[in-house]
């Protein structure tokens, strides 16, 4: 009983340290492994973490470290400097002093954003009754580390989000079934073109209206249903005005 003791609060003690570990530093789902980083840009990064607290990051493509310092609320952000794209893989981490958090498998190259109704959410594997064509060919033939794809999960809201669910997919037969197919092809084809890694953000929505990735100040003049107050007024998801279909781009300045 003693040893089962000891060994549950060794245990305890474990995921205590992990959680809070995760807790110092949070940052958007689309900050993650395997993701890729436009090439010769100023990326922005950013994230949470304890209020007033100075957070560094470091790409290991060229080992410089900027900063940033978290306001009231926790939130930083800063930007990064991005090399040419290639094929190396890096890591970038993120630290609070305290903490680190080190995203992995980073490559450099292209990131397109692949938006619109059911004509670019149709993954690789089809929708019932309505095949890809060629699509279990093309899929048996997809494996690349180069092409990656994060997928935004729908989630209507009513007000703007800061954060999404969804995680980075290397490009593979047990993977790329679920990918974009309109996205899938141009990415593979820019990736021919270029002869850099591609990153495609999926954030479509079949059937939504135009309304619901607009803000409130964008449909102040334009005619349209009431504007929900909560998530509770949104009456048709997707459809509702302003109610933030999949919408993870709105983040605080």
């Amino acid at each position: 009983m003693k040893r089962f003791f000891n060994l549950y609060l060794k245990c305890l003690l474990s995921v205590v340290i992990t959680c809070n570990s995760c807790t110092d530093i949070k940052m958007p789902a689309i900050f993650g492994n395997n993701m890729v980083l436009q090439q010769q840009s100023q990326v922005a990064v950013w994230g949470w973490t304890k209020p007033d607290v100075n957070v560094y990051i470091t790409g290991s493509w060229d080992h410089k470290t900027c900063s940033a310092k978290s306001d009231l609320n926790g939130y930083w952000r800063t930007r990064i400097e991005t090399p040419i794209g290639g094929f190396k893989t890096y890591t970038l981490t993120i630290s609070n002093g305290k903490t680190n958090t080190v995203l992995k498998n980073i490559l450099i190259g292209e990131v397109w954003v692949c938006s619109g109704q059911s004509n670019m959410e149709m993954p690789m594997r089809g929708f019932p009754d309505e095949p890809v064509e060629n699509g279990h060919e093309e899929i048996a033939a997809s494996a690349s580390s180069l092409i990656r794809c994060f997928t935004v999960k729908r989630a209507s809201k009513a007000t703007p989000q800061n954060d999404c669910s969804g995680s980075w997919k290397v490009a593979h037969p047990k993977t790329t079934p679920k990918f974009t197919a309109t996205g899938y092809f141009f990415g593979r084809l820019l990736h021919q073109e270029l002869n850099v890694p591609i990153g495609l953000i999926h954030i479509s929505c079949g059937g939504s209206r135009i309304e619901a990735w607009m803000t409130p100040n964008a449909l102040r003049d334009i005619p349209c249903k009431p504007i929900p107050a909560s998530d509770a007024d949104i009456e048709i998801q997707n459809e509702t005005p302003a109610s933030y279909s999949v919408n993870f781009l709105q983040t605080p300045n």
